[in-house]
């Protein structure tokens, strides 16, 4: 799941609010969504207020365990989180700092 800077002002996202409406019309609770999609509940609370964005395995088991299909969930104007892959770790090195290969030593004989 990918979350939001700490501190950020917290609003509920389309899709965050999407969700809670389609879980409260099928009458389920967010604790037992949570379960049945195999999250936790405060990851659940996170998307519906806005807090976080689903990866798309959660979105997927949310989906699922709502029994209707992503285009359901996200309506016509929500947009799902990007399938980009992350990001590394860390700042890019510049040229000046790669080190050339280290020479082999060669020992007496």
């Amino acid at each position: 799941m990918l979350g939001t800077a700490a501190g950020a002002a917290v609003m509920p996202t389309r899709f965050g609010e999407r969700l809670r409406e389609l879980r409260e019309a099928k009458g389920v609770t967010a604790y037992r969504l949570a379960q049945l999609a195999g999250v936790s509940r405060q990851t659940l609370s996170s998307i519906e207020v806005g807090r976080a964005d689903p990866s798309w395995d959660t979105a997927i088991r949310v989906a699922r365990a709502l029994g209707i299909s992503l285009d359901e969930l996200a309506g016509d104007d929500v947009e799902l989180p990007s399938a980009e892959e992350p990001k590394k770790a860390g700042r890019p090195r510049k040229e000046a700092e790669r080190k050339p290969p280290a020479k082999k030593r060669r020992g007496k004989k």
